[in-house]
Parts: structure tokens; C-alpha cells; sequence
């Protein structure tokens, strides 16, 4: 039977416009997917893959956005500044990121760190369990492959299929999240990356 096409329903606009700063291409895959699901401007959520993989270098790049936000855009400011990032584990990250309770609010605009560990991959299990086992960065990634068929340690990009099952089950992975945040906040198992995605979507 031919697919019916028919008009899609406009969605809502971000109520805030976010600067978001990244490590790795999954990441940007993932952000740039969710921008469009929204239908949010690329001006009022500038998803950024930055240089370098390390958390100093996402922070420098979240400090240089914020101090010269009203030269490069004088029509907007940015309301929240977001990193995200891995710890793989280590614990050099703490020197440069603090995980969050909630987004914080206020006239500072601070940079708030979307945190995983030990990696990205974390948060994309989460949209497929409820209790994904710890792994590191690699084997997450091979382990993804599992329900992303093509992704792997060594294939790391999301594409346009892929984002769409992904996009499809982002109330579970929500559920998922703060679940396990309410049970097992002390475990070094962790993702914050919800807390920026229900940022982004409002909720």
C-alpha cells in the first residue's frame, strides 16, 4: 500500500536558545538529529563538535563561546552553555566538570556538563534498557552495534535511520535515566545526558 502523505504538525521552538559543545561525532549525530526532530533553529541550538576529545578542551571552547557571544551573534544570547563529555573512567575530568542535579538557572548562565560513564554509548542503551551493564567506551560501543546495526568502536556515526529509533524511543530512555539516578546515584555507571535533552525538549 503507497504511503499517505500528509502535512506533518508544526512542533514547538526552543523556549531557550542552548550552545552545546561536544567530543565526539555520535554526540553531534545524536544533537543534530534531535535539533531537527523539534524543529529548532541551528541559531537557537548550536550544536558544536570541538577539536579536541579532552574535557579542558571542551571547556575552553564553552568559556571562548560565552565571552564572545555578543560579537560573533549581537542578536542573541545563549541562555545555557552545555559540555558534554566522557570520563572513560578517569578522573581528570573532575577538575573541569561538575555533574549536575538539575540544569541550573540563573543570570550567570554558568556551563552546566552533561556527563556519561563511561562513555556517550551509555545513554544510547538506556533507549534500549533499563539497566545497561558497565562497560567501557569501546565495548559500549561494540555493544550498540547489538541494536544499531553498522555502529561499532569502530564506526562511530549515527545516521539518519538510526537517529530515527533512537528519536522514537526517547521517553524510555528518559524513564530509564532518571530511574537509575534515583536508585543508584553513587554508582560509576552513570549518564546526565538526560537532564540536557529534557532541557532541549522543555520537559
Amino acid at each position: 500500500m503507497a504511503r499517505v502523505q500528509t502535512r506533518s504538525k508544526p512542533t514547538k521552538t526552543a523556549k531557550k536558545a542552548l550552545f552545546v559543545c561536544v567530543e565526539g561525532y555520535t554526540e553531534k549525530d545524536y544533537f543534530d538529529a534531535l535539533r531537527k526532530k523539534l524543529r529548532i533553529s541551528p541559531k537557537l541550538m548550536h550544536v558544536k563538535k570541538c577539536s579536541g576529545t579532552s574535557v579542558a578542551n571542551i571547556a575552553s571552547e564553552l568559556k571562548r563561546a560565552r565571552r564572545n557571544e555578543l560579537r560573533d551573534m549581537p542578536d542573541l544570547r545563549y541562555d545555557e552553555f552545555w559540555g558534554v563529555v566522557d570520563t572513560e573512567w578517569k578522573t581528570d575530568w573532575k577538575g573541569y566538570a561538575v555533574r549536575p542535579k538539575r540544569p541550573e538557572r540563573s543570570d550567570s548562565r554558568p556551563i552546566i556538563w552533561a556527563v556519561s560513564s563511561a562513555s556517550f554509548e551509555r545513554w544510547i542503551l538506556l533507549h534500549f534498557e533499563a539497566n545497561p551493564p558497565k562497560r567501557n567506551g569501546h565495548d559500549s560501543a561494540d555493544y550498540v552495534g547489538h541494536y544499531l546495526s553498522g555502529y561499532s568502536s569502530a564506526n562511530k556515526r549515527l545516521n539518519e535511520k538510526q537517529c530515527e529509533l533512537l528519536l522514537t524511543n526517547t521517553a524510555q530512555a528518559l524513564e530509564n535515566a532518571a530511574a537509575w539516578r534515583e536508585h543508584h546515584e553513587s554508582e560509576d555507571n552513570f549518564t546526565d545526558v538526560d537532564l540536557l535533552v529534557r532541557s532541549v525538549m522543555g520537559v
